[in-house]
């Protein structure tokens, strides 16, 4: 079985993101684990050298998939003979689901394609503006579902899958198939030295909650925070450090300190969260949409009420002045994710729904 993992660039660029780039590349190494070949088209964007190799391409120009003979670039586009590969996996960009169906491909798709719409519940969060947005993204990821044609349609949680039903999707059970994100434990791993520091990943964005962020930090000021992000920050605050500019497998050595701080009011399996427990990291995260889905609360971090950021504060306090604690949880968190989120984990649950695909 060969399989053609089709992604933008997006997360794999000179900005720590994370996102669809990511989920490609780590599928990709996924699959090898399990004996499947497949070959990576990074669509439009930068991509990090770090993700590059002999399967694994970038086309800055954009796909196209056509009948054709062999390979070769044309106006800066990829061809590809159709029936080269056995499966087609669409992990991101409406456009490259397009263009399968137009060459008469019918693609696995997802889990990086819709929703973009934000979840009902965080309305309250949005501006005038972006609530008329919000409507229009709703109408046209309603359309994509009447019109994009795939094998399945994938989601990461089962709460994204709830979010496909809250846009029109009917027959879930039959159309669906979750495939979770998966983390490359050899190079997310415990770090012999520890810092004192406790990190968040995040940017300037409602969806990552920054100023809940600064609130926490404000409210702990004998703390150090540590914060990863693509852009400056709405707030100062002195004992937070921003760190800027990092690619996605340059985080991988710096999460090593004693707590992981999520403050985001809707994740669906948050990567960053999955990565810091890897590292053997306690974490203290929002009770949102898919968080509690990858965190046992009391056994592989903690969850708090994203209405009461005190709830965080106490369980900071509490892991703070416990190292043998943070120690017994940070363990747990890192066989939870070996058990769970591991490559092969990846590879053997892709492997599945592949051969489910081709019937």
């Amino acid at each position: 079985m060969k399989a053609c993992l089709l992604a933008s660039g997006f997360g794999i660029s000179r900005a720590f993101k994370g996102g669809p780039g990511i989920y490609a590349w780590s599928l990709h190494k996924a699959l090898s684990l399990v004996g499947i070949e497949s070959e990576v088209y990074y669509q439009y964007g930068e991509v990090d050298p770090f993700y590059l190799s002999e399967n694994c391409h970038h086309i800055p120009g954009g796909i196209k998939l056509e009948v054709a003979r062999d390979k070769n670039q044309v106006e800066g586009r990829y061809k590809t003979e159709i029936d080269e590969y056995d499966i087609y996996h669409v992990l991101s960009s409406e456009n490259l689901a397009y263009e399968c169906n137009k060459a008469g491909i019918e693609p696995l798709i997802g889990p990086n394609i819709i929703p973009n719409s934000s979840p009902s519940y965080c309305v309250k969060y949005l501006s005038p503006a972006e609530v008329n947005m919000r409507r229009e993204q709703i109408l046209h990821e309603q359309s994509l579902i009447q019109v994009l044609k795939g094998r399945f349609w994938l989601h990461q949680s089962m709460w994204q899958r709830t979010e496909f039903e809250r846009l029109g999707m009917i027959d879930v059970e039959k159309n669906c198939r979750q495939l979770h994100n998966g983390v490359d434990t050899d190079l997310f791993k415990p770090q012999d030295e520890k810092t004192d520091e406790i990190l968040w990943s995040g940017r300037d964005w409602w969806p990552k909650q920054p100023k809940i962020f600064a609130g926490i930090a404000k409210n702990l000021p004998d703390e150090k925070f540590v914060a990863f992000s693509d852009g400056l920050l709405p707030f100062s605050l002195p004992n937070v450090k921003i760190t800027m500019g990092l690619v996605h497998y340059q985080i991988a050595p710096r999460l090593n300190g004693k707590i992981f701080l999520n403050c985001s009011s809707t994740e669906n399996e948050s990567l960053a969260i999955l990565e810091a427990m890897s590292c053997g990291m306690p974490v203290v995260i929002s009770n949102a949409s898919g968080n509690p889905e990858i965190v046992e609360h009391g056994k592989t971090g903690f969850l708090y009420d994203i209405e009461k950021p005190e709830q965080a504060v106490k369980y900071i306090n509490l892991l703070s002045e416990d190292e043998n604690l943070r120690d017994k949880i940070g363990k747990a968190a890192r066989k939870y994710i070996e058990d769970n989120f591991s490559l092969r984990c990846m590879g053997e649950n892709a492997k599945k729904l592949y051969e489910e695909a081709r019937g």
